[in-house]
């Protein structure tokens, strides 16, 4: 083996090191770590010293956090590191979209990325639906994003302080009592990473409806949701659905619903882990499982107004 390559390697078992100790001391279920854990690293780690390639060491990552058996696990390389730099970049537009449909409000929600859904976003969003009485909310494309914005978002449909998401860490699984989240400013949580940080501190955070200074949605909600809805979007859905709020027609949710970070590794690596489990505000655990709709229902490729026409028919609104 040449220097070079004799030299990579040994970068490469440093960082297998680094993802395993990070694993160790942040990954919120400690009776995987305690039953399953150690039988899996050993075998990866048998299996990573016989690797010859920098891409064999990286499929042996992936297979090892595949193990791990939650959602928001991802080795990120340096190239996948660029492509989702870029994309974020690209990313300006509002994550909410609607329109007045046969006298309905029918709107597509895409995120809750914080940057995505900003306060003058809902403002504008609450006026809209002033002027009707029933809204169908389409989010059965939703790649989630944050709590705070989940629980922004259910103000303009939910009474104030109101629980709408648990996020739990290894010590706050723990504890029976939860800190409720202060207010975050918008600006000071572009990235997340207030949220984050609070969410470590804390280790049972509980974030609530607010006093949003915008006119409150009274009237009949109908979401619709696909395995396509992730995380936080899974979240509103189902604080939505318990508070009998909506009714939720489509398809059951992915079940991707974790409090994850990316963590920094050596030579442009990072890694995407889960450090604490999220729960619905009445303690609903969504991960491996979902939002099950009170309705199952495909609408395929239909438009606004055919999916308008279908529920009517249907009489799941007035």
């Amino acid at each position: 083996m040449s220097g070079v390559a004799c030299k990579k390697g040994e970068e490469m078992t440093r960082l297998l090191n680094e993802i395993i100790e990070l694993v160790e001391r942040e990954f919120f279920d400690t009776t995987f770590l305690k039953e399953r854990w150690n039988a899996i690293k050993v075998q990866v780690q048998e299996d990573y010293a016989k690797a010859t390639s920098v891409a064999e060491r990286e499929r042996l990552l992936n297979t090892l956090l595949v193990q791990i058996g939650t959602s928001h696990t991802l080795l990120i390389t340096p190239e996948l590191s660029a492509k989702i730099d870029r994309a974020e970049q690209e990313k300006t537009e509002s994550a909410l979209s609607y329109e007045e449909v046969d006298g309905v409000l029918f709107a597509e929600l895409t995120s809750f990325q914080v940057r995505s859904i900003r306060r003058e976003e809902r403002a504008k969003f609450a006026d809209a639906l002033a002027e009707v009485d029933t809204l169908i909310l389409d989010m059965r494309v939703n790649s989630g994003g944050s709590c705070s914005a989940v629980a922004s978002f259910a103000s303009l449909f939910l009474l104030p302080n109101l629980p709408v998401a648990n996020v739990r860490d290894r010590e706050g699984l723990q504890r029976k009592h939860a800190t409720i989240s202060p207010p975050i400013p918008e600006e000071e949580n572009i990235d997340h990473a207030k949220e984050v940080e609070l969410m470590q501190t804390h280790h049972y955070l509980q974030f609530q409806t607010g006093g949003e200074e915008m006119p409150h949605f009274s009237g009949e909600v109908v979401i619709l949701i696909s395995k396509d809805c992730y995380s936080c979007g899974e979240v509103f859905v189902q604080v939505m659905k318990e508070e009998g709020r909506a009714k939720v027609v489509g398809e059951r949710s992915s079940g991707a619903v974790v409090a994850g970070t990316v963590y920094e590794l050596r030579n442009g690596y990072s890694l995407l882990l889960p450090f604490a489990l999220i729960e619905s505000g009445r303690g609903t655990v969504l991960e491996g499982r979902g939002v099950e709709p009170d309705v199952e229902m495909s609408f395929n490729e239909m438009t606004s107004q055919k999916i308008v026409r279908e529920l009517r028919h249907q009489k799941l609104i007035g």
